[in-house]
Formats: C-alpha cells, sequence, structure tokens
C-alpha cells in the first residue's frame, strides 16, 4: 500500500513539474505583440524596357535581415514581373490573413508612381505608353489593400520608390514624373508611409532602409523612428519627405521593453 501511494505521488510531481516547465516555455501574452508579424520585402530593380535601379535589391536584403532578427515571419523576394508580383501579394494575404499575425509589413522599393487617385508598383516587365497601359500593367497599392484588409492586424506599407518615369521617350505620354499621391484607398487599422517627394528625382542610395534598419535593431517605436529618419534623410535631399497616412490602432515598437528602456537612459 506504503509503496503504490509513493509511486502515486512520484507521478503527480513528475506531471506538476513537466507542467511548470511547459509554462516556463510558453510565449508570454504580453510580450510585445509585433513578434507575430509576417512581412513582405520586394526590391525591383532590373526593368526590361525602362531605367535600371542600383539599390532596391540590396535595400530590401537589409530591411529584411533585421526584421528577421527581430522576430518577424519573412519573405524577401527581387525582380518581380507583374504576374509574379500579383502571386506573392496573394500568397502574402493569405498567410497573413490566415495566421496568427497582429501585424504585417509590406516594404516596396523600385519605381513606383501615380494615376489618378492610385498609387502604382512597378513590376520589371512593364512597358507602359499612357495610363491605360498603367493600369493593365501594372500593380495598384489599393489591390494589394484589399487583399490584406482585415482590421484586427496592423498594416505597416513602406514605399520606398523613385517617383521619376523610368519608361519617358518619344511616344510616351505619361510625362517626365508621376503625378502626387493622393487619396490612396486606406484601409482600417493601417499607414502608408511614402519615403520621397511626387515629382522629385531623388538618389537611388537614399539610406532609408539604412536608417530604418537601424532603428529596428535599436529597439525603436515606429513613428519617433520615422520622425528621425525624416530629419536626417531631408539634410542629405530635401527631395526625401516622408509622408504617413493612415493611422494604426496601437503603437508599433521594435525590439523589446528592456531594449527600449536602455535606448531612452
Amino acid at each position: 500500500m506504503k509503496t503504490r501511494i509513493l509511486i502515486i505521488l512520484l507521478l503527480m510531481l513528475n506531471v506538476f513539474s513537466s507542467l511548470k516547465t511547459d509554462a516556463k516555455n510558453m510565449p508570454n501574452p504580453e510580450d510585445d505583440w509585433h513578434r507575430k508579424g509576417i512581412a513582405l520585402i520586394i526590391g525591383n530593380a532590373t526593368y526590361e524596357y525602362g531605367a535600371a535601379l542600383k539599390h532596391p535589391t540590396s535595400d530590401a536584403a537589409i530591411i529584411a535581415n533585421a526584421l528577421e532578427s527581430d522576430g518577424y515571419t519573412v519573405i524577401l523576394v527581387n525582380n518581380l514581373a507583374l504576374d509574379s508580383l500579383r502571386t506573392v501579394v496573394r500568397d502574402f494575404a493569405e498567410r497573413t490573413n490566415k495566421g496568427s499575425y497582429r501585424s504585417c509589413l509590406l516594404y516596396y522599393a523600385g519605381f513606383g508612381f501615380q494615376i489618378g487617385s492610385t498609387q502604382y508598383l512597378v513590376p520589371v516587365d512593364a512597358n507602359p505608353t499612357n495610363e491605360t497601359d498603367v493600369k493593365r500593367t501594372c500593380l495598384s497599392l489599393n489591390e494589394i489593400l484589399r487583399e490584406i484588409n482585415n482590421p484586427r492586424i496592423s498594416k505597416l506599407l513602406l514605399m520606398d520608390t523613385d517617383r521619376c518615369n523610368p519608361f519617358s521617350r518619344d511616344g510616351n505620354s505619361l510625362g517626365n514624373y508621376y503625378s502626387p499621391i493622393k487619396n490612396t484607398q486606406h484601409l482600417a487599422n493601417s499607414l502608408i508611409v511614402n519615403v520621397t517627394v511626387p515629382g522629385r528625382n531623388v538618389k537611388d542610395d537614399n539610406q532609408f532602409a539604412e536608417k530604418f534598419a537601424e532603428g529596428v535593431r535599436s529597439g525603436e517605436c515606429l513613428m519617433p523612428l520615422l520622425r528621425r529618419i525624416s530629419k536626417e534623410l531631408l539634410k542629405l535631399d530635401e527631395g526625401m519627405l516622408i509622408s504617413p497616412r493612415g493611422i494604426l490602432l496601437e503603437e508599433l515598437c521594435f525590439g523589446d521593453e528592456k531594449r527600449r528602456k536602455n535606448n531612452r537612459k
């Protein structure tokens, strides 16, 4: 009898010990919620019919590495044609909406422009000569926003675009630069950040990616980070004006609280 009681006590002790270990290893629900984030990083540089860009792929890698080190699930793709771009965005949206992610981030480096009130990402196989061609051969930001239309997920879209016309030539009616960003469709709990002033040619190596990655690695929160980057970039190039549109329902911070407290000291 005593032996049986001893065995039962030992089994109970083992169960309680296991539960304690499991609880210790379980993620704390109060931990920074952005660690449940997913990011799609796109660098388009090698355009088949227009001017080439030198830095989008390296900028994309810089952003991807910083976010991955901060716990994001990262999808990094480069030099996408239209069909591939649409497929990647659909897959990203499906993973975002079906997963347990509380935030998603899209970073795009490459050519981008606006027709009317719609902002477009330019795939590497695009060859538009007029506005109709743009709507047919480029991917609108509104289409991306519709794909990830989930109000519980914070959506940050970073548009690190060169807004000059890479297809400028005889017979091209798009003009020398693209029209300003206006009234881009915003969905609930989303923030769109354009890095360049509309209609301005800025340096390809504009340092936004490097400075944003530094902020991620040092554990900064988004809005103070954007203010700091904007001040620093304006000193280098007056065409570099960071313009956020929309609002996130919760502050997005990188790193952990301990690291942020150390940075504030």
